[in-house]
């Protein structure tokens, strides 16, 4: 899923096996940025993820 977040782009995918989101920033020029992996061990509780919802939160 691609998200946007102001003028920037991040990839979003979720994973059921490793409990975790991972995200990367989608840069200018089409190349991705580094990638975080939010999960337990970065303090997301998440249990085996199996959909993404995009929500737009006080705007």
């Amino acid at each position: 899923m691609v998200l946007e977040v102001g003028s920037k782009q991040f990839l979003i995918g979720a994973s059921a096996l490793a409990n975790s989101l991972s995200l990367q920033e989608i840069n200018a020029n089409g190349t991705f940025g580094t990638v975080r992996i939010l999960s337990a061990e970065t303090g997301i509780g998440l249990n085996q993820p199996t959909q993404l919802e995009a929500v737009t939160v006080a705007g």
